[in-house]
């Protein structure tokens, strides 16, 4: 990846900023199904932080870089296939959302982990396999066992009640 220009980090520190802004006030939102704890918005609201505070710093990296003089070549700019790698993992986000809805959390999380390993260039089956199996286990154990926070009900099935692992 090549160096980011001061317009560059200006546009990327204003859209991360606004998007972790509006993501901090979404994940406060979220409703705590019980009392004196922050529950399930703990951990978006952990990420939308995040989001906020990277927006920021770009930002202020941004301010601290000089404009390029006129005449220098500059690094080649973010090139089409890196921006359709985002489009493409916006897509696969929202798709996951949805599925997850509808399939459960394993099914689509076994499904969206690989997916977006292909998007990364991630081509080994051993990898990939290993993805499929492990990043399903790994969140279903973190999240659900060891912090109490469960998705939604699926509406069509849910693969952790078949299993029977909640």
């Amino acid at each position: 990846m090549s160096a980011r220009s001061r317009s560059e980090n200006t546009a990327v520190g204003v859209v991360l900023t606004l998007v972790g802004a509006a993501a901090t006030a979404a994940a406060l939102l979220i409703k705590a199904d019980y009392q004196g704890g922050w529950g399930p918005r703990l951990v978006p609201a952990m990420a939308a932080i995040g989001l906020l505070v990277l927006g920021v710093l770009d930002l202020v990296q941004a301010r601290g870089q000089s404009p390029d003089p006129a005449g220098t070549p500059v690094e080649e700019p973010t090139g089409r296939h890196e921006v359709w790698r985002i489009v493409l993992l916006l897509v696969l986000s929202v798709a996951y959302v949805w599925l997850m809805s509808r399939a459960g959390y394993l099914l689509s999380t076994a499904l969206a982990a690989p997916l977006v390993m292909l998007l990364f260039d991630v081509r080994k089956p051993l990898a990939l396999a290993a993805a499929c199996l492990l990043c399903p286990l790994a969140y279903h154990a973190i999240f659900f066992w060891g912090l109490g926070v469960f998705p939604p009900y699926a509406a069509w099935f849910d693969l952790a009640d078949i299993l029977k692992v909640n």
